[in-house]
């Protein structure tokens, strides 16, 4: 086993999180797990140790980038930059698009988000 490790500020709030993995298991199939809470945000609740702490805020942060993708599923021309997004008191997403996307694509841009998080959890405005 040879563990190497990196620290991660995310994008989705202001966790510094100190993570680590064994490079001898496949990229694909390897496991990240908490070393260290650098600081901890204070948005995620009490959680029950450190790799609750970093699974909760990779969740948000995966969810973030996943909704992106799912938008662009349905619209291959939106593009990183016109996709904004924030999190309210719950931490459930709130994506805006800087240009329209057409009320069908919406709509199933939702049912996809629906079906993959659950109602609420990530919601195109």
């Amino acid at each position: 086993m040879v563990l190497t490790s990196a620290i991660w500020s995310f994008d989705t709030c202001g966790c510094i999180i100190e993570y680590e993995w064994d490079t001898e298991q496949d990229e694909n199939s390897r496991v990240h797990r908490a070393r260290t809470i650098i600081k901890d945000c204070g948005l995620h609740g009490k959680t029950k140790d450190k790799h609750e702490h970093f699974d909760v805020v990779l969740e948000e942060n995966q969810r973030k980038n996943i909704s992106l993708g799912i938008i662009q599923e349905e619209d291959p021309s939106v593009t990183p930059d016109q996709y904004e997004w924030s999190f309210d008191e719950k931490r459930n997403l709130h994506i805006q698009l800087k240009r329209e996307l057409a009320a069908d694509k919406k709509a199933r841009v939702q049912e996809k988000l629906d079906a993959k998080y659950g109602q609420g959890k990530a919601v195109i405005d």
